[in-house]
Formats: structure tokens, C-alpha cells, sequence
């Protein structure tokens, strides 16, 4: 039971630099239209830590991808912090895609934009053994922020393994036979 809890404590983080400390795009592609996506403080202050993409995209989508290594078949925790500026425009779009397919949105343009709060999404998605992580934005004529993403493997719900069942039931007989064999030994005593 403690080494099951332990994996949960011990997720490892598959996206690089999802919190954009770097104070740049490191470890994420850019491709679209980027004249206005950099990494900042403004207009949106960063969710957490110093830093966080601002995408301004206007006219056309801005694109920033990552690809991970993953397990096939694995099942994985994909969040993210997403907010649009006070004077965001009603033109414009979010999604994210996982391998080309939309798992977030579009979300469609509407005025004003919302949230605008930081708002947390936490998705779930499947590894193919390499996965592409896209996120889609553009906000005409102000920006949009996300800080904060994370993908890490999810954790199995409390049901444990069969070899797991095996052992604890093995235990049980175990000790169910040493407690009759010392109420043998004493009443023969």
C-alpha cells in the first residue's frame, strides 16, 4: 500500500518548461502567425512564478507545440492556466490539441472573452509512445495568457493490481495459519 501511495507523490513531468521560467519559449516550437505571442508579464501577470505566454495573435492563429515522450496506452493528467486580458476583443480562439486532435475547444469568439481570471483545465488524455502537445490561439486585438501546463502520468484508482491481491491474500493465509497453529499448540499444552 505505501509503495502504491509513493507513485503518486513521485509523478514525473513530461512538458519542459510549461511554466515558461525560462522567461522564453524554450523547448517549445513556434509556428503561425507569433509577431505578438512572447513570454511576459503583461497584460496577464503570470498565474505562478515570474513568467507566462502572452499570445496575440491578430488575423490569424499562432501555434506553440512540444513533443513528449510517453508510454503507449498510459493514460495522462494534461493542465493547464488559461485567461484572456481585460480588453480582450471578441475575435478570436483557443484550443489545445493532443496529436492534431482538438481536446480542448476551439472555444468560440464571444465579447468580451472569458474567463478573465486565470482559470485552471485539467484534461485527460492517451500516450501513443511520442505525443504532440499544440496549443491554438488568437485574440484580435489584445492578448491571452497560459502558464502553468503539465502533463504527467495518471494514477490508478485505488483497485490494486491482481499480483498485488495475490500477495496481500498470501499474508493473510499466512498469518491465518500461524494463529492456528499456536491455538494447537497451547490447548496441547
Amino acid at each position: 500500500m505505501t509503495s502504491f501511495l509513493a507513485g503518486a507523490a513521485g509523478a514525473v513531468e513530461l512538458v519542459q518548461n510549461g511554466g515558461f521560467e525560462t522567461g522564453d519559449f524554450t523547448d517549445w516550437t513556434l509556428t503561425g502567425n507569433t509577431g505578438a505571442t512572447y513570454v511576459g508579464t503583461s497584460p496577464n501577470a503570470p498565474h505562478s512564478g515570474a513568467w507566462a505566454a502572452e499570445l496575440g495573435a491578430v488575423g490569424s492563429d499562432d501555434f506553440m507545440s512540444q513533443v513528449l515522450t510517453t508510454t503507449a496506452g498510459q493514460v495522462y493528467n494534461l493542465s493547464f492556466w488559461h485567461i484572456y486580458a481585460p480588453n480582450a476583443g471578441p475575435i478570436g480562439n483557443f484550443a489545445v490539441l493532443w496529436n492534431n486532435v482538438a481536446v480542448f475547444g476551439p472555444v468560440p469568439s464571444q465579447s468580451p472573452p472569458t474567463p478573465q481570471v486565470w482559470t485552471q483545465y485539467n484534461l485527460q488524455v492517451t500516450g501513443t509512445g511520442s505525443d504532440t502537445l499544440t496549443i491554438e490561439s488568437r485574440n484580435d486585438p489584445s492578448e491571452q495568457g497560459i502558464d502553468d501546463i503539465s502533463v504527467t502520468a495518471a494514477v490508478r484508482g485505488g483497485v490494486p493490481e491482481p499480483a498485488t491481491w495475490a500477495l496481500l491474500l498470501s499474508g493473510f493465509f499466512g498469518a491465518g495459519a500461524l494463529l492456528r497453529r499456536r491455538r494447537g499448540a497451547m490447548a496441547a499444552a
